[in-house]
């Protein structure tokens, strides 16, 4: 507002105190009339200005707040700015607020009927979409005056969206015309009361005057004026005796004053509108979870929000006036201030409207990521700039922890396939350029699944995290380690001078893989393979190597605890090993694996008190095959487990069948693998097999070796002991060549004994071996336990063993395995006699 100056206010108070002529004092009334008149229209045009430029800056206000909240959550959600919509657009003012992307779809609104509609080009209503900031006034559908500001939400320097805010200036019209209406009547009302009232005017215009200034000054005051632009004080106004007016003029001059207190009234209601807009501002500002702060041109804090409190430490009154680049990182400091000389120099900062990821500093002096997000705007006199700043730890923290899954197993910790394919590829740059040599080594744990099968996924994984900790400790810290899958490691080892080394750390590796395992009450024992293949001299591909180096851990698990370096011939294996199985798994499908069986002859009357059930395959073009050469397959691929039960269930029927045949007491005995017994739920499986062939359980005796019992020696106890209290016999077979602890001995409910061949075959030459068999057999007569030696090949063994009161005796001396209609012409006929004589059916065969 353009206020009146002290010179005109002078020269009309000395002019009221002159004459008391009707000439001069008509004079000198139409002189403040036509004041007065200019004055009120000036007063209406500024006051109409200032409405409606507080309107604008509110409106800018609502703009650029909910433009940095929008730019700040289109990051995160655009959802979250309809939350903020409905936080703090509230004004009744406002009609219309839309979120637009670049596609032209309302992506939020106030109305939230908008939300998706596509709007065309001719459906904007104000200025069409632009890359800065655009303000313009319009009219409305039925003709109402509309203030529209359209600003863009930029993310890394492009445009995500665009926001449009709709104002409606009914309001600011409507004041307008109000005091255009009533300062024209009060200037009608000045002039009749100046003519009619020129005789009573004089005594009272120069106090009326008097509170008429005061009352502008208090109307200046109230819109914060500087005090270069307020009116003159009383004090500075000269002091003169002011003659008497007549009563009618006094009058004309009160309804004159309560006109201006109108005036003052009205632009008081007005900074009230302004200080509203302000504290909702302050409110959206208090409420953001986001630090939001604003500083002048020199980067000085002027406002500070809960939000920078609890972010950064700091109360506002620690940091008020206090510069901004007490919140940064000093490697920071330097590039803002050179940003704030560019921004007061040009008026321009290429980090406004972009959002950059810097480290701010906490009060206690440490750092943290932060997103930062500045704007400004302009004054007559200075530029201001505020900026939402956002802590950002935890999508950092997220951003590291995804990058570690990418390239490190979860479980382990250790490089994951795609991390050792890059180490290995700088492994083999760096050994082409000094002409060193590589070792890669492919570890594979030996009967893993069934750690997982018997004791469950949770203890597999401590099982692995355990093996990661151990290997990992076997090499020096340049070579690396890294889990590729499952129960699968690599390693590499560089600059190694011979391939000696390679299998001096294959050994070490072998040794501490075989170290027994106490956990959570469990003692495992564990196995490895390995496979090692050398650069240059194998291959000089990344892939080729890994391929032979797999090849080669193949070679070596049909060994069993070793390692083995890759050769050529590998590869022929490998795919003949890769037939076997395909035709393995169709062997199964079409019932080409039959039993065959293998007696069991009493010791002391010679006759066949039993028999053992042992696979055979009839291959279409190999011919038959013993389990030696495809039973180790069978347990990788899990082929064992129903080939198995075809045993079980044909052995148990073919039992019966000898049994309703005149041979009651015949017994069969099958071998279970280590897969089935902790894998599945064997018992039920037998006892089912039993029902459905009528078998006694007492005539069904199984075999197990002793390293099944160490795995879970609890669980392995309470199957054995389901089984045998349906009445099936229990053997441990190849008794003396694995653990053979004494002491579970006592615990377990076994009925059997299996001396293994490795003891009975030099047991004529080796006294230790005929030591070993003497304290098996006396051990097992005072358990009670039915002894039986298998791997008889000779008349002395059979007699010895017969001498020493071993129960059974089983071997080639006696007879090979045979289909079953071979064995049945053996069943009642003595086949071992005290003096030596045997019936054999057949040449021996392997078992």
């Amino acid at each position: 507002m353009r206020p009146i100056e002290n010179s005109i206010l002078v020269n009309l108070h000395n002019k009221w105190q002159g004459s008391l002529r009707l000439r001069q004092t008509v004079g000198l009334s139409v002189v403040i009339l036509t004041i007065m008149t200019v004055g009120s229209f000036v007063m209406l045009y500024e006051q109409g200005t200032t409405i409606r430029q507080a309107a604008e800056a509110r409106g800018l206000a609502f703009s650029r707040t909910f433009a940095l909240v929008g730019a700040a959550a289109v990051l995160d959600n655009l959802f979250r700015i309809q939350e903020a919509m409905n936080q703090i657009l509230q004004d009744p003012d406002i009609l219309e607020i839309d979120v637009i992307d670049p596609d032209n779809m309302i992506v939020a609104a106030k109305n939230t009927k908008r939300i998706g509609t596509v709007l065309h080009e001719e459906e904007w209503i104000g200025p069409p979409r632009s890359q800065r900031e655009v303000i313009t006034y319009v009219r409305g559908e039925k003709g109402e005056p509309l203030l529209v500001i359209v600003e863009p939400l930029l993310n890394q320097g492009k445009i995500a969206a665009w926001t449009r805010i709709v104002f409606s200036l009914s309001h600011v019209r409507h004041a307008e015309l109000q005091s255009i209406q009533r300062m024209t009547l009060v200037t009608i009302a000045l002039i009749l009361a100046g003519i009619v009232g020129v005789h009573v005017a004089q005594r009272r215009v120069s106090s009326v005057f008097r509170r008429i200034v005061n009352q502008l000054q208090e109307a200046v005051k109230t819109l914060g004026l500087s005090q270069q632009q307020s009116l003159p004080r009383p004090g500075q106004v000269p002091v003169v005796e002011k003659p008497a007016l007549p009563r009618s003029a006094q009058g004309e001059f009160e309804y004159l004053t309560s006109v201006v207190t109108e005036t003052a009234d009205l632009l008081r209601k007005q900074s009230e509108v302004v200080h509203e807009s302000e504290l909702k501002y302050r409110s959206v500002a208090q409420s953001a979870n986001d630090a939001i702060i604003s500083a002048d041109s020199h980067g000085v804090i002027l406002s500070w929000n809960k939000g920078a409190k609890d972010i950064f430490g700091y109360a506002e009154e620690e940091v008020w006036g206090k510069p901004m680049t007490l919140l940064m990182s000093e490697r920071y400091r330097e590039a803002h201030q050179e940003g704030l000389k560019q921004m007061q120099a040009t008026g321009e900062w290429e980090r406004i409207g972009t959002t950059v990821e810097l480290h701010g500093l906490r009060k206690d002096g440490s750092e943290f990521p932060l997103e930062l997000s500045l704007a400004t705007w302009k004054t007559s006199e200075e530029i201001f700039y505020s900026a939402i700043i956002r802590d950002i730890t935890e999508r950092k923290q997220a951003e590291a922890r995804l990058a570690e899954l990418a390239y490190y197993d979860f479980l382990t910790g250790l490089p994951n396939r795609r991390q050792f394919m890059e180490l290995l590829d700088q492994a083999l740059g760096r050994a082409r350029r000094t002409g060193t040599l590589v070792a890669i080594l492919f570890l594979d744990l030996d009967g893993f699944k069934l750690v997982n099968d018997s004791l469950g996924h949770p203890m597999g994984d401590l099982v692995l995290k355990t093996m990661a900790t151990r290997l990992t400790g076997c090499v020096r810290k340049t070579d690396s380690v890294a889990r590729m899958g499952g129960d699968e490691f690599m390693f590499i080892l560089e600059k190694i001078s011979s391939p000696n080394d390679a299998s001096a750390v294959a050994q070490k590796l072998l040794e501490t893989v075989a170290l027994p395992l106490k956990l959570e009450g469990h003692d495992i024992f564990m196995t490895a393979s390995i496979g090692i293949v050398i650069y240059p001299s194998d291959d000089q591909d990344r892939d080729g190597l890994i391929q032979y180096a797999d090849t080669a851990m193949y070679a070596a698990k049909a060994k069993s605890n070793s390692f083995q370096f890759y050769s050529a011939d590998m590869n022929v294996r490998a795919a003949d090993r890769l037939q076997l199985e395909t035709d393995l798994r169709r062997a199964v499908e079409r019932d080409e694996l039959l039993p065959h069986y293998q007696p069991l002859i009493d010791a002391h009357s010679g006759n066949i008190c039993g028999v053992e059930a042992l696979v055979r395959w009839k291959h279409p073009q190999r011919g038959l095959l013993s389990p030696a050469s495809f039973i180790s397959v069978a347990e990788e691929t899990g082929l064992i487990v129903p080939i198995t039960e075809l045993m079980l269930r044909t052995a148990c029927a073919q039992i019966k069948a000898w049994q309703d045949g005149g041979f009651p007491d015949l017994r069969s005995s099958v071998n279970i693998s280590r897969r089935l017994f902790q894998y599945h739920n064997l018992s039920d499986m037998i006892v089912q097999i039993l029902q459905e062939t009528g078998l006694k359980p007492s005539s069904l005796e199984v075999e197990l070796t002793e390293g099944i019992f160490i795995q879970d020696r609890e669980r392995s106890i309470a199957t054995l002991q389901k089984l045998r209290d349906i009445g099936v016999r229990i053997a441990i077979d190849d008794f003396g060549v694995e653990y053979s602890s004494l002491g579970y001995l006592k615990h377990l409910p076994i009925t059997t004994l299996k001396i293994d061949q490795s003891f009975v075959r030099d047991l004529s030459t080796n006294p230790a071996d005929a030591a070993i068999i003497q304290a098996i057999i006396s051990m097992a007569s005072c358990l009670d336990l039915t002894v039986i030696a298998e791997g008889v090949e000779t008349n002395a063994q059979a007699e010895f063993l017969r001498n020493l009161l071993c129960d059974e005796l089983q071997g080639f001396y006696f007879s090979r395995p045979l289909p079953a209609n071979l064995l049945t012409q053996l069943l009642g006929h003595p086949v071992f006699r005290p003096a030596g004589s045997r019936i054999t059916l057949g040449s021996p065969d392997e078992s």
